[in-house]
This record gives structure tokens, sequence and C-alpha cells, in this order.
């Protein structure tokens, strides 16, 4: 597959702290290594609510959770770039400005949907949310793990060596942005790997994000 670019210049102050952040001038001279999302063409998250549940009133208060506690350092490291975004004000595109909102904690049926996600692309070769032969999605893989959501969301990302290159992409991508500044979700979980099973993309991720009913 072609390698396709996606590059929305943004001279925002959050945007330019955030670059600080995650390194400055050297992340970007890495950006244009593959900078591909997935969606229909390459840039839509997926996101879904449980009907058969009240909306809650979102809150912007912290959430300090002891299992965050619990995690390894490579999964505080994931957790750090998304709550870190969550914390600034974004621009997301045509979706205009998202004010920071209240950061979030791990959830580890999340990441064991978000895992079996990256599996089921690697092994069946595909970079997608739906998968092309059993038409499962995010709502039905954050389903089968037992997590009773109200309300899901995920993020896939592919070929991107860092999980910084990763999430300053999603950034830039407006539906991305957009879901992963979404004021109702309460847990995250991200997972990467290497995929040299995968005929296109060395590397894959999926974010999941959740609220429970």
């Amino acid at each position: 597959m072609k390698e396709k670019a996606v590059s929305n210049a943004r001279n925002t102050q959050s945007h330019n702290s955030f670059r600080q952040f995650l390194g400055g001038n050297l992340l970007w001279a890495l950006l244009p290594v593959v900078f591909l999302l997935s969606s229909c063409d390459v840039s839509t998250g997926d996101e879904g609510i449980n009907s058969r549940t009240a909306t809650l009133n979102a809150s912007n208060s912290i959430v300090d959770n002891p299992q965050n506690n619990q995690l390894s350092i490579s999964q505080k490291k994931l957790l750090v770039l998304i709550n870190t975004a969550r914390s600034q004000t974004q621009v997301c595109g045509e979706f205009g400005e998202m004010p920071a909102v209240q950061t979030l904690s791990w959830n580890f049926l999340l990441e064991s949907s978000a895992s079996n996600t990256v599996d089921d692309m690697a092994s069946g070769d595909y970079f997608a949310h739906i998968n092309p032969l059993t038409l499962e999605n995010g709502a039905a893989r954050i389903s089968a793990v037992g997590y009773a959501y109200q309300r899901w969301g995920e993020n896939l990302d592919a070929g991107y060596a860092t999980p910084e290159t990763a999430i300053t992409a999603l950034l830039e991508s407006d539906t991305h942005c957009r879901i992963l500044m979404r004021p109702y979700w309460k847990e995250v979980a991200w997972f990467r790997r290497d995929t040299p099973e995968h005929g296109t993309y060395s590397v894959l991720g999926a974010q999941h994000f959740g609220r429970e009913q």
C-alpha cells in the first residue's frame, strides 16, 4: 500500500507546547516515515453508544485511580501521552477547538480488547475498524472481553515506530483528535506491538476508550 501523509499545519499554543513535550524538532523530522491512520480514507476513528443505557453528564474532574499504580513503565508512558494531550486545548480541524478534559485511568479489559484488535489485524493482514471477513468491530471486541460499555471509542495507528509519533499523528487528524478529546471517556488502553506477520505494516496500534454502564 502506498504511504500517505496527513499533515494539517496548526500554529496554536497548545500544539506548540505538546510538540515540545514530545521532543521538539527531532520528533517532527521523524514523522514522514509512515503517517497512516485507520479509516475509510486513512483518517477516521470509530465510536459508539449503548442505546440501552442513560446518557450521563461528563465531568471535567481529574480521575485518580490507584489501578494506574499497577502499570508497567511502557503502559504508564502510553497513558501519560494520552492524558497530556487531553490536559491541553486541542484544535481538531473541522471540529474546531476542543477544550482540555479530565485525565483517564488505564483499564486492563480495554487493553485486552485493544490487544485482540491488533492481533486480529496482524493475522488477518488488514487495517480497518471492521474485520472484512467476520465483520466484527470495536464494539464487539470490547464486549467480548467483558467490558460493559455505555460508550466506546477506537483509534488505530499503523507504521509508527514510536508512540510519540503516533499520538502526534492522531492529534493532526480531525476525527482521531475529536475521539481522543471526548469529555465522556473515563478509561482507556493503548496497545502497540511489532507486527512482522502483517503484509504492509511493521507496527500496529489500537486505542480503546470507554465509559462503563
